[in-house]
């Protein structure tokens, strides 16, 4: 039937079937007719798009103790594994082999990134942990708070190795730089601050936004620093020194994520108004607006060659030098497994398909593993072998 795309008349069928059952008092087919509308209702319109998805993203996303889930779970693909459930914000750590989440329960989980394995749960915050982040060379995890600290703890043992205080509001993000020497955090206080991650000594406040700031980036190269806030500008930091670059204006909403690309030359901004911009990171002169969806863009990203940005609407292809604007395009051919809106990508080739009732908070991909966070703070944890 979906094939033919009449999901809304099969959902018919199966309504008049579960009432005939009922008058006959069949529970056992009853009982699989009822979850298998509740099935067919909940993810009919993704099996509709994409028939195959039945087996993929409508089986893996079902509940647990569906009925149909367990009877047709022989179906389910076995490169997609479900290895554990996690809770809100989610980072791997740079070589992949541990996970991080920050949870509302004001603690901070490690899981063994391949078994899904607890291995530490870090507590000391006295609110929701809001966002977390490893440094590269692994040993030492950093967390944002809504108790307005930012905590670094050793992220082999999860014993607490500083308590950074300063903000007066939410912090929202928490970057180290590359090599692991500094650790900057971003705040509703407006303020980005930049500490020395070895010693938890302040080392830098940096002033001049007028709103929330709610990302912040560090170059590869560690000599820049750049910030996105709620009043719609980016603003560039010498991260050594503290001092203001640039203020990178055209946004006409929130500025949600910035990202330098590997050679540090560029920089990329997402916003609520719908638009990714790419910006020369040295001179501050803007170089493309990227346009094409309807819906705010909330993350972005360099892919690895620098040719196109990820974001959580698609993929953007970078314009030609003479072009100036660029719209949603398809990634040229790659192996490297990507979320965008309500899909989970592989190649540029729709894999798995993500049900409409998982509104997305965060996402964290490493190799072939996926964290999905969605809104009930509920995160599920994919290896897509």
């Amino acid at each position: 039937m979906s094939l033919l795309q009449k999901m809304p008349e099969a959902m018919l069928v199966l309504q008049e079937l579960e009432a005939a059952l009922d008058a006959a008092e069949s529970t056992i087919v009853s009982n699989f007719v009822h979850d298998a509308l509740r099935f067919a209702m909940w993810s009919g319109s993704g099996i509709q798009e994409a028939p195959l998805q039945v087996y993929y993203g409508a089986l893996v996303f079902a509940p647990e103790r569906s009925i149909v889930r367990n009877q047709f779970k022989q179906e389910m693909p076995e490169g997609v594994q479900v290895k554990y459930e996690l809770e809100e914000d989610v980072a791997f750590s740079v070589s992949g082999d541990r996970l991080a989440s920050a949870s509302d329960d004001k603690t901070v989980r490690v899981w063994d990134a391949k078994t899904g394995q607890p291995l530490h749960t870090l507590q000391g915050h006295t609110s929701t942990v809001t966002s977390v982040a490893f440094s590269a060379s692994g040993d030492r995890l950093a967390s944002a708070s809504q108790d307005e600290t930012v905590r670094v703890w050793d992220a082999r043992t999860g014993q607490p190795l500083h308590t950074l205080k300063g903000h007066t509001d939410w912090v929202r993000s928490v970057a180290f730089s590359a090599a692991g020497d500094r650790l900057a955090s971003a705040s509703d206080d407006k303020t980005v601050r930049v500490w020395d991650a070895k010693t938890g000594q302040p080392l830098h406040t940096l002033e001049g936004h007028t709103n929330w700031v709610k990302s912040i980036a560090f170059s590869a190269a560690g000599d820049r620093l750049a910030s996105a806030s709620l009043d719609e500008t980016v603003r560039v930091w010498d991260a050594r020194t503290g001092q203001p670059l640039h203020t990178l204006e055209g946004h006409t909403h929130w500025v949600d994520s910035v990202a330098f690309s590997a050679a540090g030359d560029r920089l990329a901004s997402a916003s609520h108004d719908k638009t990714a911009r790419v910006w020369d990171a040295k001179t501050g002169q803007p170089l493309h607006t990227l346009e094409g969806h309807t819906g705010s863009i909330s993350s972005v990203a360099f892919s690895s060659d620098g040719s196109c940005l990820e974001t959580n609407r698609g993929l953007m292809l970078l314009p030609l030098p003479a072009q100036s604007t660029s719209t949603l395009a398809p990634r040229p051919p790659a192996q490297r497994i990507f979320v965008a809106e309500r899909w989970v990508t592989a190649g540029g080739e729709e894999m798995l398909w993500i049900p409409t009732d998982y509104q997305l908070n965060c996402t964290a991909v490493y190799s072939c593993r996926v964290a999905l966070g969605y809104s009930s703070g509920r995160v599920l944890f994919l290896n897509l072998l």
